[in-house]
């Protein structure tokens, strides 16, 4: 029985490492695509997308490269075909711009420049007395925009990565899509100052927190006639507390203490002692390890006396 599960064990762990194998190998030859098409390099493109989809047929990604890659070969119902399978298994975020590139398909199957068709369903000319709203819609045309600029910027254009836009900018430094790249990038680099500012505040909060949390301890000996207890006085925000093993202590708020001052030595042979007096009493210190002034000086400080 134990050499059965040892050998299932070795059989699901041989099919992940396969399959993590063959995930990695799918996105560098898509990788590997994208930049033989954008270099004008369109049969390689063709060829690489062809084996990316051998090794993952499940993914989008190579699907749209083989689309792009035939539209630029001006085949364009296997364009389309291609296409399709991209739309039916990429995310719902995806599938708009791949039907846009299958409609470009359509159009110039049927004859009609696609270029030309997108540019004037993307910008149609508004009213004179109507201003548009947000960034311009860009033109392009068939001369000066090829179909890999437009599979690049489709598969971007919703991204949130500034190094996507980035790369279009370095690769179509006068493209169709150049004033786009750069109001995605004054967006993105907008939410990501707010995003740091807001991180700032959060760790400023948390540091005043923690520092309004703390509790400093002091060794001390509460002084009574003729004898004193070793203890310990804890500050906070919150008050006082004193805690020692010979005797029952006290509690305070910091709002509870009427009077706090250093006076002459109490008692014993101590040169100074700390005074204070709260609702439930009255209290001598020495320092025993803490001086009795720095004592004073520190509950001063936290509870704003």
């Amino acid at each position: 029985m134990l050499k059965r599960t040892v050998i299932k064990a070795a059989l699901v762990f041989s099919l992940v490492s396969t399959l993590a194998r063959a995930q990695s190998g799918y996105d560098a030859l898509v990788q590997k695509g994208n930049t033989q098409l954008q270099a004008g390099n369109t049969s390689e493109a063709l060829e690489t997308g062809q084996q990316a989809t051998k090794l993952a047929p499940e993914r989008w990604q190579a699907y749209a490269l083989m689309g792009g890659a035939l539209m630029n070969l001006k085949r364009y119902e296997e364009a389309a075909d291609n296409l399709s399978k991209a739309i039916d298994k990429a995310p719902a975020s995806k599938q708009s711009a791949l039907r846009d590139l299958r409609k470009q398909c359509a159009l110039a199957e049927a004859g009609v420049a696609a270029s030309t068709s997108a540019a004037s369903e993307l910008s149609p000319a508004p009213p004179a007395s109507v201003p548009t709203q947000g960034p311009p819609v860009p033109s392009f045309t068939s001369a000066t925009t090829t179909q890999a600029e437009v599979v690049l910027w489709k598969t971007i254009e919703n991204s949130n990565s500034p190094s996507d836009f980035q790369t279009y900018l370095g690769q179509y430094p006068n493209g169709a899509f150049v004033g786009l790249a750069h109001t995605h990038l004054e967006q993105l680099e907008t939410k990501e100052k707010a995003l740091r500012e807001q991180q700032a505040a959060q760790a400023a909060a948390t540091a005043e927190k923690e520092r309004l949390e703390a509790v400093t301890v002091f060794s001390v000996q509460h002084v009574h006639p003729g004898t004193s207890n070793n203890g310990t006085l804890k500050l906070s925000r919150h008050g006082l507390t004193f805690e020692s093993p010979k005797e029952a202590g006290f509690s305070s708020t910091c709002s509870q203490i009427r009077t706090m001052r250093l006076q002459p030595k109490y008692g014993l042979n101590k040169t100074q002692t700390l005074y204070i007096e709260t609702g439930g009493g009255s209290y001598n210190f020495w320092g025993n390890g803490d001086s009795v002034d720095y004592v004073y000086t520190k509950i001063k400080e936290v509870c704003g006396i």
